[in-house]
């Protein structure tokens, strides 16, 4: 069975509606998950909260 609409998923609407910033973010997430799979098979929970943390902080820096 094909499914032709496309999940909404959080992050999609983030992108929507913050623009470019958030997509520039969620490009570092998905290249660093992908490295991250390749080196280490699986996420840990502390990596996991250190790089949301440091994201999140980047998405508060850039609002000002």
């Amino acid at each position: 069975m094909m499914h032709a609409v496309r999940k909404r998923t959080p992050s999609r609407v983030a992108l929507h509606r913050n623009g470019m910033s958030i997509s520039i973010l969620n490009f570092r997430i998905s290249a660093l998950a992908r490295l991250h799979e390749q080196t280490n098979g699986d996420w840990r929970e502390r990596d996991l909260s250190v790089l949301f943390r440091r994201v999140h902080t980047a998405a508060e820096i850039q609002q000002y």
